[in-house]
C-alpha cells in the first residue's frame, strides 16, 4: 500500500485540481484521492512525497501504430533487419509508451495479438492494448502491399497479421472473420487510398454508405460486435458502431504509416 502526499491531483472527472492531495494506492483502484488533511494514514502504508508534481489518470491514445518504426519500403516490408530485432524494438516502444503516461492504446494496425498477450502475462511492460491487427482496404488502397513497380511484397505473409484487401461486402465479411480470428478487438477500415497507396491511382470505396449501415458492426455477424475504426481520405474519418457516423474531414496523415 502506498500513500502519495503533496501532489496536485487531477482526477479526470472535470472537477477542479486538488492541491496538496493525498492519494492512497492499494495495488488496485485508487481508494482515496482528497486533500491531505482529510485522509488518515494507514498504519502499514509506504509514504511517498510527491510535492511539486501532478497526478492524473492514465492517458488513452485512440490511434497509434506501435509496431511501425519507419516509412521506407524496406521497413514497411520488413527487409531492413531481422524480425526478432523488430519485435524487440516494438517491446521497447511499448515500455516507453507506458512510461510516458499512456495506460491504454488502440493500435490501428501492425501490432499482433502476441504483444497484447505478453503485456497481460507480465512478460513485457506496456499499456493495455486494443488491436485492429491489419487494415482492411480495397485493391490499390492503403492495405494493398504492392510496390510502385507493381510487384507484390516479397515477404511471406505473417499469419498473425492477415491480409486486409477486400472488395465489396462479401469479401469484407470474410476478411473481418480473419481479423477476429487473429485477435482483433476493433476493425480498421480504410475506405479509399491513403498516403502510402500507389501514386496516381484513384481507388473506389470499400463500402457504400448503405453497406456501411449493414456492416456497421464490422461485417454483420462476422465481426462479433467489434467496433469499426474507419478512415477515408475523401470522406473523412469515422468510428462506426451500429451505423454510419460522419465526422470531420481528415486534414493530414499520421506518421509513419500515413493512414490518418
Amino acid at each position: 500500500m502506498q500513500l502519495l502526499l503533496g501532489a496536485t491531483l487531477i482526477d479526470g472527472t472535470g472537477a477542479c485540481p486538488v492541491t496538496d492531495a493525498a492519494v492512497l494506492n492499494n495495488g488496485g483502484p485508487i481508494s482515496a484521492g482528497r486533500p491531505r488533511q482529510t485522509v488518515s494514514r494507514p498504519a502499514h502504508a509506504d509514504v511517498i512525497d510527491v510535492s511539486g508534481l501532478t497526478l492524473l489518470p492514465g492517458l488513452i491514445d485512440g490511434h497509434d501504430h506501435l509496431a511501425s518504426h519507419g516509412y521506407a519500403f524496406t521497413q514497411r516490408w520488413g527487409l531492413h533487419e531481422p524480425l526478432s530485432t523488430v519485435h524487440m524494438r516494438t517491446a521497447t516502444v511499448l515500455r516507453q509508451t507506458l512510461a510516458t503516461g499512456y495506460t491504454t492504446i488502440r493500435d490501428a494496425a501492425g501490432l499482433d495479438v502476441g504483444f497484447k498477450l505478453a503485456v497481460e502475462e507480465g512478460l513485457i511492460s506496456g499499456p493495455r492494448l486494443m488491436l485492429a491487427v491489419s487494415i482492411i482496404s480495397p485493391t490499390g488502397g492503403i492495405g494493398d502491399r504492392v510496390s510502385p513497380s507493381g510487384h507484390d511484397c516479397c515477404i511471406v505473409l505473417d499469419p498473425t497479421l492477415p491480409a486486409g484487401v477486400a472488395n465489396g461486402i462479401h469479401e469484407v465479411q470474410q476478411v473481418v472473420r480473419s481479423m477476429v480470428r487473429a485477435g482483433a478487438d476493433v476493425i480498421k477500415c480504410a475506405t479509399t487510398g491513403g498516403a502510402s497507396s500507389r501514386p496516381g491511382r484513384r481507388v473506389g470505396f470499400l463500402l457504400r454508405c448503405r453497406d456501411g449501415r449493414q456492416d456497421g458492426r464490422a461485417g454483420g455477424d462476422a465481426g462479433a460486435g467489434r467496433r469499426i475504426l474507419g478512415r477515408g481520405a475523401a470522406v473523412g474519418e469515422r468510428d462506426w458502431h451500429r451505423g454510419w457516423r460522419p465526422a470531420r474531414p481528415v486534414r493530414g496523415s499520421c506518421s509513419p504509416c500515413g493512414c490518418g
